[in-house]
């Protein structure tokens, strides 16, 4: 089904979850430690080339709202076009549904203890909006997490020659 062309609302998404999302690293201005690394893949176009996501109506907003939340973002490019095509099968399908996409890369503290983990929540709430955001109505969105460990830097001793 195509969907009119429309502004995403993100705005629930600056407050909740209220937790802080960034890297504690982040506040001496460095990169280490232990992390989640959630990356979106987000269809920019359909096969046959009709618009799936927004550059301007919905990625725009995304990296913004990203780079508050988390302190930054990584993505693939969008020009010339989305650098990334998957492909599923749907059920009953006899062949599969390719789209052109993106992925967006952001890194968030990973909480101790047995709590909910404030990432997936916003990420979790980010899914639904996104499904019901796209010009072409979505199924399924990816998102993925990964616990990774961020390299320090390392003093590189002097070598005598």
């Amino acid at each position: 089904m195509v969907r009119k062309r429309q502004d995403v609302d993100l705005s629930v998404l600056e407050r909740l979850p209220p937790e802080s999302l960034q890297l504690p690293s982040l506040e001496r201005h460095v990169l280490e430690g232990p992390a989640y690394r959630y990356t979106i893949t987000l269809p920019l176009f359909s096969a046959d080339g009709k618009e799936v996501f927004s550059k301007v109506l919905h990625v725009g907003p995304l990296i913004a709202l990203l780079s508050r939340r988390f302190g930054g973002y990584t993505r693939t490019s969008t020009t010339p076009h989305a650098p990334l095509e998957g492909g599923w099968l749907p059920n009953a399908a006899t062949a599969p549904v390719v789209d052109r996409n993106i992925w967006i890369q952001v890194y968030s503290r990973i909480e101790a203890g047995g709590t909910e983990n404030p990432g997936d929540l916003f990420f979790g709430y980010l899914k639904t909006i996104l499904k019901k955001a796209a010009f072409i109505e979505q199924e399924e969105i990816l998102i993925e997490r990964a616990h990774i460990e961020l390299i320090p830097s390392v003093a590189v001793p002097k070598v005598s020659s």
